[in-house]
């Protein structure tokens, strides 16, 4: 069930949902999949960031959406449920004069040896978005601004908000922001990170637990830290040791 036009057109934001039917033997299980960006389902754009005491909040709201898309669901089941993929994010604001194209052109020279693929794609209005592929985790940087500018088809973030364009263009000059991007599409990959973060056998993490803003950073510190931490990248990026 995903959202109709007529929502997506009066920016009435709602999850997207996929029902699956599994069998044990002859004994039949029911998973309901909900595919949602907090930010959005709290603030309607994805320039703001999160804190910890936003959980019950989001659960809340979360809880009504289904509610109106015909779910019943209790606050403990969805504090409770399984995370199976997720994306960790963070606007980075860059200081002048640089801007987040002269940022991706650097990150563009990184080694990150032959466990990742590094792919440089460009798209309307000038845009760029830098990809990272490798068989645990998808990484991007692109043009947080830019991309909001740019029609819904052709840019990174294809769930766009007016209140995000009238954030960008109010008149005043907007300072350059880098988005940087984790991607875990795949609940084993999820947990060996965690698994190594947090010092112990990770195996399934809810939506509760996961909703820490400490654990977040410590990701995208990782993630950061597999991109420029080898000595090939170093150099390649001018780096101080």
């Amino acid at each position: 069930q995903n959202p109709p036009l007529q929502d997506k057109q009066d920016e009435n934001y709602k999850p997207r949902l996929t029902g699956y039917l599994r069998f044990d033997g002859y004994q039949p299980s029911y998973d309901l999949h909900v595919e949602f960006s907090i930010p959005k389902l709290l603030f309607n754009q994805s320039l703001q960031e999160l804190s910890d005491t936003d959980f019950d909040r989001a659960v809340s709201i979360l809880k009504f959406k289904l509610q109106k898309m015909g779910i019943e669901v209790s606050d403990q089941a969805i504090g409770n449920s399984t995370i199976s993929r997720v994306h960790f994010g963070k606007n980075i604001p860059l200081p002048s004069p640089i801007t987040a194209q002269d940022a991706l052109e650097e990150l563009y020279k990184s080694d990150v040896g032959r466990g990742k693929h590094i792919n440089m794609r460009h798209y309307e209005n000038g845009g760029q978005a830098l990809y990272y592929y490798a068989s645990s985790c998808n990484i991007i940087f692109y043009d947080k601004l830019r991309d909001i500018a740019t029609p819904r088809n052709k840019a990174v973030d294809k769930d766009k908000f007016k209140q995000e364009k009238l954030i960008v263009g109010n008149g005043e000059k907007q300072q350059e922001l880098l988005r940087f991007e984790v991607r875990f599409a795949k609940q084993q990959s999820l947990d060996a990170v965690l698994s190594g973060i947090l010092g112990k056998k990770i195996k399934g993490i809810t939506f509760k637990e996961i909703f820490n803003r400490d654990l977040c950073r410590k990701i995208i510190l990782k993630s950061w830290q597999d991109i420029i931490g080898s000595p090939a990248s170093q150099l390649a990026l001018k780096m101080d040791m």
